[in-house]
């Protein structure tokens, strides 16, 4: 197994928006978004989330995302709520 290849899977985690349907997660990979309505996100950070029961965590329709925050230390606080709240 390649090690370096191997992805972590979150249950949540903060990602930057940095134009229509394109983002950066948290491991610093740069990924294409797309939501269920079509709309892009304005650009900004974000607080992602999953369904329970969703086993790869694409950044597709089933991804809510809370925000836009200014900053990852303004996001914070709600990864740190959902952490709660699921813990």
């Amino acid at each position: 197994m390649n090690v370096e290849h191997e992805r972590v899977v979150l249950d949540a985690e903060i990602v930057r928006v940095i134009s229509h349907c394109r983002l950066i997660d948290s491991q610093s990979e740069e990924h294409i978004y797309w939501r269920r309505d079509g709309q892009g996100l304005v650009a900004g950070y974000y607080v992602v989330t999953w369904p329970a029961g969703i086993v790869l965590r694409c950044f597709d329709q089933h991804a809510v995302f809370q925000g836009p925050f200014q900053s990852p230390a303004d996001a914070q606080p709600a990864l740190d709520e959902r952490s709660l709240t699921q813990g």
